[in-house]
C-alpha cells in the first residue's frame, strides 16, 4: 500500500522529531522514526486498526507513542496521513478544584 504524508503531516513529523532530537538526542528520534515506520506497517495490513475519529472524512486515529497520535485514511488502496498530532499534558489548565482531596 502506497503511503503519502500531507504536508501538514510532514511539517508535523519535523517538529516531532527535531524535538526527540533535541530533548533527548538523535537516538531517540531515530526510535520515534522506527516506531512510526512499524506503525505504518501496521496500519497497511489492518487499516481498520485505528478509532474512528471523523466518520465524514473516514479519518482514524492510533496513538503511536504516550503523547503523539496519528491520524490516517485510506483511499484508493492509499495511506494518507493528514497530520501527527502531540497531546502534551501541560495544556491541561490548573484549577484548585482538580486537586481537592477529601479525607
Amino acid at each position: 500500500m502506497e503511503i503519502r504524508f500531507a504536508k501538514t503531516a510532514t511539517f508535523d513529523l519535523n517538529n516531532i522529531l527535531e524535538y526527540h532530537s533535541n530533548e533527548w538526542g538523535e537516538k531517540a528520534a531515530v526510535k520515534f522514526q522506527s516506531k512510526l515506520e512499524h506503525l505504518m506497517n501496521l496500519i497497511s495490513s489492518n487499516s481498520y486498526l485505528g478509532v474512528l475519529e471523523n466518520s465524514w472524512n473516514r479519518i482514524y486515529g492510533i496513538l503511536l507513542i504516550k503523547n503523539v497520535r496519528v491520524y490516517y485514511r485510506i483511499r484508493d488502496e492509499k495511506l494518507i496521513i493528514p497530520a501527527l498530532k502531540t497531546e502534551s499534558l501541560t495544556k491541561i489548565p490548573y484549577t484548585k478544584a482538580s486537586i481537592k482531596i477529601k479525607i
